[in-house]
């Protein structure tokens, strides 16, 4: 099979499931996944589509990244908030646009999504402003 640059949903899910695949049966037989050369190609171009699309949502607004990131990852506020510890109702007062997102908000979102800080460290309008921690 002919390997490309991601260009679609399509595509990248496709790329997804077969690095994970790999990966998995690297892990079962003991072997190193960094060592495979088709899992190294699936994860350059699956970091690339990331980077790439990650960056069109950081440029609206960081709730809109946020709320990109959730669906990608297909995490609902609920696990977020199990997985963070963020109280649900903080995560959906910031996904409303009712609270800012505070300096722990943005560090435990950036560490449990794996993006720098600077990306949801950005001015944005809130309809009823209050900080988050």
């Amino acid at each position: 099979m002919e390997y490309s640059r991601i260009n679609t949903k399509t595509q990248y899910q496709k790329y997804c499931k077969q690095y994970e695949k790999i990966v998995s049966d690297c892990i079962a037989k003991g072997l190193d996944e960094s060592k495979n050369e088709l899992a190294e190609l699936l994860y350059v171009l699956i970091k690339d589509y990331d980077v790439r699309n990650q960056s069109k949502a950081a440029e609206s607004n960081p709730v809109e990244f946020i709320k990109a990131l959730m669906e990608e990852n297909k995490i609902s506020a609920a696990k977020l908030s199990a997985e963070t510890g963020i109280s649900k109702g903080t995560i959906s007062d910031i996904l409303h646009y009712k609270k800012g997102m505070g300096k722990i908000f943005i560090r435990k979102i950036s560490d449990y999504f794996k993006v720098n800080q600077e990306k949801l460290n950005v001015p944005y309008d809130l309809r009823n402003y209050k900080m988050a921690s």
